[in-house]
């Protein structure tokens, strides 16, 4: 199961409803958000949920922008959750599927 554009005020009670159930999950951050919600990243991150990568904040359709901006999305979002996590994130999941 994979939760895109988060954290949001609903991270908590998904992740309420993963534990009761044994399950893990993907988040697919994106980095300014995680700055807001550390500690809802921090609690995925300790519950053996995988955090992606999805962008920093204009969630843009990636193909339709150039290569500089496209690393720039990247990368600063994982600066954000390099800095609440500790770890760089491995997997991406692109805005738009694209």
């Amino acid at each position: 199961m994979a939760f895109n554009d988060g954290p949001t005020q609903y991270t908590p009670s998904i992740l309420r409803a993963l534990e009761a159930h044994h399950a893990v999950a993907t988040f697919f951050v994106i980095g300014p958000h995680a700055l807001l919600r550390p500690a809802v990243v921090r609690r995925e991150q300790r519950d053996g949920d995988a955090i992606g990568d999805h962008t920093v904040t204009t969630h843009p359709h990636l193909p339709a922008v150039s290569s500089g901006r496209t690393l720039s999305e990247l990368d600063g979002a994982a600066r954000d959750i390099v800095s609440v996590t500790g770890h760089r994130p491995r997997l991406l999941r692109p805005p738009f599927g694209a």
